[in-house]
């Protein structure tokens, strides 16, 4: 609860912070782990957010993956890390915010409508399986940014079945080894956009989890710092059409 007694108002701390050891081998990462490595990694986070909602004070988790230093990464050992907190975090509740205002007009997932239009041979789809889709959203905050969403409409990632996570895993190795090899091998970060603890039918309804990848290719700027504005040089169209590109296979 806030402690209002001094100035500033503040709140004393409360959550769960988890990391997920992913490989005994300290020099393995998502490229190395491949589809079934990071499919066991996804379920981790599956079981983990599910087993965490227990915990009845706790509102919102946020799974994340940091790989190299510039992406925030601190220990060399390859793992990633689950954060739950007693309050839904601002960039989804701005997400949220935008998913129900979007609902309430035209009554359709603001998410399923990209799943859709992007589904279409739109200019801005990666890729695609018979159960997900990778594409470079519109008005991408950062360079070569990527949504991988499930095809179906769900709310919780928690509740994704076994074949869902291995589908979606193998896509994240595709893209992962392109954004390798096209983009020469830059620091990213993976984070999990799922659905607050506790949800009502609206987000139920309006919201679709998905994950984003985010390679680190420029740095902030204080355009960025100082006027909450994203600096983006790279069209997300035009980063499809890089990553669409699958890689050379030799034999």
């Amino acid at each position: 609860a806030p402690r209002e007694d001094d100035w500033p108002v503040r709140a004393d701390g409360l959550g769960a912070h988890e990391v997920i050891v992913e490989s005994p081998h300290h020099d393995d990462d998502w490229g190395r782990l491949g589809a079934a490595g990071i499919a066991r990694v996804l379920t981790a986070w599956r079981d983990r957010i599910a087993d965490l909602e227990r915990d009845r004070r706790l509102r919102a988790v946020v799974a994340f993956k940091n790989h190299g230093a510039q992406a925030g990464a601190r220990l060399g050992h390859p793992h990633s890390q689950l954060v739950a907190m007693p309050m839904v975090p601002p960039a989804l509740e701005e997400e949220l915010t935008g998913a129900r205002r979007h609902f309430e007009t035209e009554h359709r997932c603001a998410f399923c409508d990209i799943v859709a239009a992007e589904a279409a041979a739109g200019p801005r789809l990666v890729m695609a399986t018979d159960a997900c889709l990778a594409v470079a959203p519109f008005a991408s905050r950062t360079p070569f940014q990527t949504w991988l969403l499930p095809r179906v409409h769900a709310a919780r990632f928690e509740r994704a079945k076994d074949d869902l996570l291995a589908d979606l895993a193998g896509m994240l190795a595709a893209l992962l080894d392109r954004v390798d090899a096209y983009l020469e091998g830059p620091a990213y970060n993976v984070v999990l956009h799922t659905a607050p603890y506790g949800s009502g039918a609206d987000v139920e309804a309006a919201f679709h989890w998905h994950l984003e990848l985010l390679p680190r290719l420029f740095r902030v700027t204080g355009l960025d710092l100082g006027a909450g504005l994203s600096v983006n040089p790279v069209p997300p169209e035009e980063a499809a059409r890089v990553l669409r590109r699958p890689r050379k296979t030799t034999d």
